[in-house]
């Protein structure tokens, strides 16, 4: 048993010395990547469903978060095959071939690489993780408490009203109130307030109210959702590129 350890001592630590000395600017998300596709090839990852892989013209691409400094350069990196997706002041969203990941890396101005993941629900988690599911079924409690007739206020922005989750079974808008500090095109401003507009208008709020939810990315939106939102079923994905570029910066 001991020698079986030492062994799997000297094999973590010899991975991790290939890890850092040949790939010491990609994740270890991106590394493990990187092997499976050497081992597998495209058509096993795709089966997973966790990347975003597309073979065209013989060549396998993949998406791909690049940290860079401010000597980037787009046209190195369209050499090498490289397409830019979406560039922020250091990320960049390149779909890029699985070929040149290494020959990226290479680059002066890249700084860190990550592998673009497939994004994935995991909200259902919160209740079990958070013990709400035992408020639900009442444990320890004199009853089993959902929520019913508790009024929730957001202080956000980014609120799209519209969004299905926040209606009743019945397709009726959930929300009685919204105040938009920056609206000052109506009468109604709350009590010692002198600006923005108060809608108390259920049906209008849910026909007519789509509050700054592309500029403010959608925020407001998340916040009310897992305060008060209801289960719907989603018919298409939604791909948010915060998510990842977050990670990329930890």
């Amino acid at each position: 048993m001991k020698k079986t350890f030492f062994i799997a001592i000297i094999s973590v630590l010899f991975s991790a010395n290939v890890f850092a000395g040949n790939y010491n600017k990609l994740t270890f998300d991106t590394y493990v990547f990187l092997k499976m596709h050497e081992k597998t090839g495209i058509a096993n990852l795709k089966k997973s469903n966790d990347y975003f892989l597309q073979s065209k013209n013989g060549i396998e691409y993949t998406k791909l978060y690049i940290k860079v400094n401010e000597n980037y350069s787009k046209s190195q990196v369209e050499n090498l095959g490289c397409k830019e997706l979406v560039k922020t002041k250091s990320v960049a969203l390149l779909s890029a071939p699985i070929n040149q990941i290494e020959q990226l890396s290479a680059l002066d101005f890249v700084e860190l690489i990550e592998i673009a993941k497939q994004p994935k629900p995991f909200l259902d988690k919160a209740l079990p993780s958070s013990n709400v599911d035992k408020v639900h079924q009442g444990i320890d409690l004199q009853r089993s408490y959902f929520g019913e007739g508790v009024i929730v206020g957001i202080v956000d922005w980014g609120f799209d009203f519209t969004h299905p989750m926040f209606s009743d079974e019945n397709g009726n808008s959930r929300v009685k109130r919204a105040w938009l500090t920056g609206d000052n095109t109506g009468l109604y401003h709350p009590e010692n307030f002198d600006y923005g507009t108060l809608y108390t208008n259920s049906d209008y709020i849910k026909d007519s109210l789509k509050c700054s939810s592309i500029a403010a990315g959608g925020h407001g939106t998340h916040v009310l959702g897992i305060a008060t939102g209801t289960k719907i079923e989603c018919k298409k994905k939604t791909y948010i590129l915060v998510l990842q570029i977050n990670q990329i910066l930890q």
